[in-house]
């Protein structure tokens, strides 16, 4: 996994496709993912794009052509089932392209992947444990809500709607278009943070490094390695060897994995990292774009093949499974990681850390 991630970050950006980035590195949680399969459904998709916009330039034309063949006819789909991302391939590229049903990640990759591949200026936005897509193109602007048909939401709507910080605007870690290699660094932290619900720690940590060295604004990257610092400490401060009457958290070690764990957790801080999520938090990322039930803005017209036929007539119009607050309140108590973590699993002895019991390498079992 780490030779993948550092063979894709060797690219350089003019090189680095996203859409194949995203198959590979969707692999890494999916086994069963056809990556081949994938880009000839990526490049179908384009084609089909590409033979409704024919050579017209128009940007607002040109979205709606791809939610014609994304939305309408394809019908790829927010999945209302796992809202959440619970499933270790919620995020998956490949998933998307095989159910038609995806998330905040999926379905911007895919939007973004078919907008790579015909030239268009789109670029991700990172927001609250969601991503939308920018088209830019001189004067032109215009948010695109994957999540919810394509449709269009503004910065102040998006900013006021999920509630982002001031902080986090002002940073750039939210509301500014990534460009390749921050994008695929943002969605390195994602394969961490879902490896981090797996409990494979280690790994995560060593992606979630590597997150860092393309987009050193992810709070995902930061708050992944906040957390995996912090495991390390509570680990290192419970565990007790035989003979010992309790682990001390003097430890060199677990002193230095409190303050790394500290300095990550208020390196997200700075960011103008988010609270934990409301709970129409997932409600309100579904219907950003007003196409949605419950939406107030009406969908979009559907699109008009016959205006093909008319020239001159007017043209048509991408999470951590633990309690998010952790960070917070190890931030406003400086020091206070190892508090934090006895609060979650309680002081040792007692936790599932302190119960560990070395082999006995004398057992023939």
């Amino acid at each position: 996994m780490v030779r993948t991630v550092k063979e894709l970050l060797a690219l350089p950006e003019d090189r680095l496709n996203i859409g194949d980035a995203a198959l590979l590195l969707g692999a890494l949680m999916d086994p069963d993912t056809d990556v081949t399969e994938g880009r000839r459904r990526i490049e179908l998709l384009s084609g089909q794009v590409r033979s409704l916009v024919g050579g017209r330039t128009d940007p607002d034309y040109r979205i709606r052509a791809v939610n014609q063949i994304l939305y309408r006819e394809s019908r790829f789909a927010y999945d209302k089932d796992d809202p959440l991302g619970a499933r270790l391939d919620a995020s998956s590229l490949w998933r998307l392209l095989s159910t038609k049903k995806g998330n905040c990640v999926s379905l911007p990759v895919l939007w973004y992947a078919v907008a790579e591949r015909l030239g268009y200026p789109v670029a991700m936005v990172e927001a609250p444990h969601h991503f939308f897509l920018r088209y830019q193109e001189g004067q032109y602007q215009s948010n695109i809500e994957a999540t919810s048909g394509g449709g269009e939401a503004s910065d102040e709507k998006i900013i006021l709607d999920l509630e982002i910080s001031q902080e986090a605007v002002s940073s750039g870690a939210m509301m500014r278009s990534l460009s390749k290699r921050e994008l695929l660094g943002a969605l390195i932290a994602e394969v961490a943070a879902r490896l981090m619900n797996d409990w494979n720690i280690g790994l995560a940590a060593r992606l979630s490094e590597q997150a860092l060295t393309a987009h050193p604004r992810s709070m995902a990257a930061n708050w992944n390695l906040a957390m995996v610092y912090n495991y390390e400490a509570a680990i290192g401060s419970s565990v007790r060897t035989p003979g010992e009457k309790a682990a001390s958290h003097k430890n060199p070690r677990v002193m230095e994995a409190a303050r790394r764990a500290l300095n990550y957790a208020q390196a997200a801080t700075r960011l103008g990292a988010p609270g934990p999520l409301a709970p129409d938090y997932w409600k309100k990322v579904s219907t950003l774009g007003g196409t949605e039930m419950a939406a107030k803005k009406p969908s979009p017209r559907p699109f008009n093949v016959s205006t093909l036929f008319a020239p001159g007539g007017k043209p048509i119009q991408f999470a951590l499974a633990v309690d998010p607050g952790i960070f917070e309140r190890a931030s406003r108590h400086p020091g206070n990681v190892l508090r934090v973590c006895s609060a979650l699993c309680g002081p040792a002895p007692g936790n599932r850390c302190a119960d560990f019991k070395p082999l006995d390498l004398g057992d023939p079992e």
